[in-house]
């Protein structure tokens, strides 16, 4: 029997009758948990309501079945049809069959979920379209969003490590300028700016040319002490051993003294 004829039949039947009342929560269920969008869940509550009026016990298992079928919904939503559906998402939410509270837990939940997965400048877009959407519904300034909000912070952080000073200013253009105006979404925007300036300052101090004519400096050096100094070394080591002890006073240790002096093995790095 579908939702609509179960609807018509309800006002029909003895529902004093535990065994009936078992029996058609029984098939409320499956019909209201067959739902796969937020906007589908949010039809199928609706034309229950009359369910929900006609006994308490139907009411209870309406109200289980949209709330465990809102959750798995939204565990499955990507951050575009979150976007898309947080129109559907508040109005779901403010049916007497779901919890406002539990619902709120779950969407944040959801939210967290895709901050812990992989991460770019593109899903970071993507999270604040979402965002915002579900801003425009209230469902962001509880006080869970702020947790949200230092998570996203900190995620785009550790993305942008290492970006040039162009690609800073695209992640403001692209990313910043969507986030909600929240409090925490307000105060976690100050801590982005505030890291991406350091990291442009940062950017600045350190000169590539600089850098470089640096790491040939210290290669060079690398090179001269292993190749030169190295050999000579060893050169010394075997001639003095063949001279024997007495001979390391004479003429031949002053030559490799010198020898060892012009490669720059006695050089102070």
């Amino acid at each position: 029997m579908a939702l609509p004829e179960l609807v018509v039949a309800v006002p029909l039947l003895p529902l004093a009758d535990p065994v009936l009342l078992a029996a058609i929560s029984e098939r409320v269920v499956p019909i209201i948990g067959s739902a796969t969008s937020a906007s589908g869940l949010l039809q199928l509550i609706i034309e229950a309501t009359p369910l929900r009026e006609a006994h308490m016990l139907l009411s209870a298992a309406v109200d289980r079945a949209a709330l465990a079928a809102a959750e798995r919904i939204m565990e499955a939503m990507p951050l575009e049809q979150l976007e898309a559906e947080a129109e559907a998402l508040g109005r779901l939410c403010s049916q007497p069959a779901i919890s406002s509270e539990l619902f709120s837990v779950s969407l944040q939940d959801t939210l967290q979920a895709r901050l812990n997965g992989d991460f770019d400048v593109g899903v970071a877009v993507q999270f604040a379209d979402a965002i915002r959407a579900l801003a425009v519904q209230h469902f962001v300034g509880n006080p869970t969003d702020g947790l949200l909000a230092s998570l996203f912070s900190a995620r785009l952080r550790c993305c942008l490590l290492g970006a040039t000073p162009e690609q800073l200013d695209d992640a403001v253009a692209r990313v910043l300028s969507r986030l909600p105006s929240t409090p925490a979404w307000t105060e976690a925007l100050e801590d982005i700016h505030q890291w991406m300036e350091r990291q442009t300052r940062t950017i600045a101090k350190v000169s590539p040319s600089n850098v470089g004519r640096q790491a040939r400096i210290d290669g060079c050096w690398r090179w001269h002490w292993d190749d030169g100094s190295s050999r000579t070394m060893q050169r010394l080591d075997a001639e003095t051993g063949e001279a024997g002890c007495s001979s390391i006073g004479g003429s031949p240790a002053r030559e490799n003294r010198r020898e060892l002096a012009s490669t720059g093995a006695w050089r102070k790095k």
